[in-house]
């Protein structure tokens, strides 16, 4: 079992807990917990006080519907492997929020979206009136 599923079992979502009596329960060092902590606070999984004390936060996706009526639809797309709709959608979901760890879950969707298509560069390629003429690698010399 990884670190952050023993984090979300050991937390409540009615009783605050601080880290050290989180790393007591499960026995890791401070700084694996500080980087799950981290991580599960950004994902909205887990909510954080003003006096550093941890509760079990809610599903991100129910906490706004809107979100996750974007959220699905950009699943669905994603599922089908179209990219360029997806992302889109996912900045909908981003749109039409104002959490910051939803709002962190849309751009890392639009990143992935970002890295699975990508248009062929042209910055290399030369083009007079609409014909394309060469590139930099049919030159054959170095610039």
């Amino acid at each position: 079992m990884d670190i952050n599923q023993q984090v979300l079992n050991v937390l409540s979502p009615t009783e605050p807990m601080k880290s050290g009596q989180i790393r007591m329960k499960i026995g890791v060092s401070q700084h694996a917990l500080s980087a799950a902590l981290k991580s599960l606070v950004l994902s909205g999984h887990v909510l954080v006080s003003t006096k550093w004390e941890y509760t079990l936060g809610e599903d991100p996706k129910l906490m706004n519907p809107k979100f996750s009526e974007h959220a699905t639809k950009a699943e669905e797309l994603e599922a089908k492997g179209l990219w360029r709709r997806a992302a889109t959608e996912w900045q909908a979901a981003f749109d039409c929020v104002r959490e910051t760890h939803l709002r962190t879950i849309a751009v890392n969707h639009i990143i992935e979206c970002g890295q699975h298509h990508s248009r062929p560069s042209v910055e290399d390629e030369w083009v007079l009136s609409g014909n394309f003429v060469g590139n930099n690698l049919s030159m054959g010399g170095s610039q």
